[in-house]
């Protein structure tokens, strides 16, 4: 009931806005898979573009698709994927790439940041972040980056844990309480910058697993379900799948320092994102 409520309000809320600021004409909606900016632009006869790299994610890829005018997906995404929710194919744009491409070649790395971070070279440095447990395709499944930080940073007092909190940066500290070497960002940080220069990312999945994979960290992938452009990852060894506490520990002592840079480029240079095209279907 409570997601539904929000979700009515962000409705409304846009909905005042378009009319106060844009005397109620829009004519194309751009979403990421945005139920609420779909159905906005829908409702208002606009143009609808949903960018979706994930249609595991059914709920949201069943709300979107239906009221899109274009779905752009990355290649590795089956065109049946959206056709079975009423898209026509020739409105489906697949792009050779995965969806980070769009800007990870363009960001400059802060080859500093962990000096800046008063983080200092003999540190193994490990990122680590959440699963999207409240996110409706993970609900009640087991997220197993917290527990097995906790039994790491016990183990490695040598090591520094970082990590940025995708719900509530008060909730999360109180799992590391009583251990120091774990540090929880409060604030905005350059994520980009912090997984290229780590030594080691434990992902609760989403863009990050993406982003340290390009850059050659290590990835262990923990999310509860696999999706297309995660398996991508994991066929080319850019990131290794962990199931539970136990193999996160063991991949971690395994994978820790061992950098996959020249993997990353053979994987990633071959890909450019299509931003041109995108744009000309947009402004059609």
């Amino acid at each position: 009931m409570e997601k539904l409520e929000c979700s009515a309000f962000r409705l409304e809320s846009m909905i005042d806005y378009v009319r106060a600021k844009m005397g109620g004409i829009v004519d194309v909606v751009v979403s990421n898979v945005g139920p609420e900016a779909t159905r906005l632009g829908y409702g208002l006869g606009a143009k609808v573009c949903t960018w979706n790299d994930m249609p595991e994610a059914e709920a949201l890829t069943r709300l979107t698709t239906p009221l899109s005018t274009w779905i752009f997906t990355p290649w590795i995404i089956p065109p049946q994927e959206f056709i079975r929710y009423g898209v026509p194919d020739e409105r489906i744009f697949r792009y050779h790439a995965l969806y980070p491409m769009a800007y990870l070649p363009e960001i400059e790395v802060e080859q500093n940041i962990m000096g800046r971070l008063g983080i200092h070279d003999f540190y193994d440095v490990i990122v680590f972040s959440e699963s999207e447990t409240r996110a409706s395709y993970l609900i009640g499944k087991q997220d197993i980056v917290v527990e097995a930080v906790k039994v790491l940073a016990e183990e490695m007092p040598e090591a520094i844990f970082l990590a940025r909190p995708r719900y509530s940066a008060e909730e999360l500290r109180r799992n590391f309480y009583d251990q120091p070497n774990v540090h929880i960002f409060s604030e905005p940080i350059d994520m980009q910058s912090l997984v290229a220069k780590a030594d080691l990312l434990i992902g609760g999945g989403a863009t990050l697993n993406i982003e340290a994979a390009y850059y050659g960290t290590p990835v262990i992938a923990c999310r509860p379900i696999t999706c297309r452009y995660e398996q991508f990852l994991l066929d080319r060894w850019l990131a290794v799948k962990a199931h539970t506490v136990d193999e996160v520990v063991s991949l971690a002592y395994e994978l820790l320092g061992k950098r996959n840079d020249d993997k990353a480029r053979q994987v990633f240079d071959k890909m450019k994102y299509p931003l041109d095209e995108i744009i000309k279907i947009i402004e059609e």
